[in-house]
């Protein structure tokens, strides 16, 4: 009985080790520019977070710098100050307030050689420019 038992708990410390983690897939949202013909549009990523259905808006929380922002103070995946939030919400040219701001390799490059009306891609939760 002692060595079934002494089995039976190596075999349970083995399978314990040998456990696989599996990381969550990050949820796409379809993004479509419409109007596209004849053009061709680099698409920047500004921001990243989480998506919530807040009586059904979605709404962006947890917002962190995406990709192609380049913050004054903080680097990429870092939390966005609330103070930029809201100067960001209140600006009347949102184009404009990022356009210094901008960096790096375009997150995507959509219709390159401008012969589609319209073209949608998959991109994770955040705001695009």
């Amino acid at each position: 009985m002692k060595k079934f038992l002494s089995i039976l708990m190596v075999l349970a410390m083995i399978l314990a080790m040998s456990t696989t983690a599996f990381a969550a897939e990050e949820e796409t949202f379809a993004l479509t520019i419409a109007g596209t013909k004849d053009h061709t549009y680099n698409v920047y990523q500004i921001y990243t977070g989480d998506v919530a259905d807040e009586d059904g808006t979605l709404v962006l929380s947890n917002v962190k710098y995406g990709q192609n922002h380049t913050p004054v103070d903080g680097a990429t995946g870092d939390p966005v100050p609330d103070t930029e939030l809201k100067d960001f919400l209140n600006s009347a040219d949102p184009a404009n307030y990022f356009r210094t701001q901008i960096s790096g390799t375009p997150y995507a490059v959509v219709n390159e050689n401008g012969t589609e009306n319209s073209v949608t891609i998959d991109v994770v939760a955040g705001y695009y420019l």
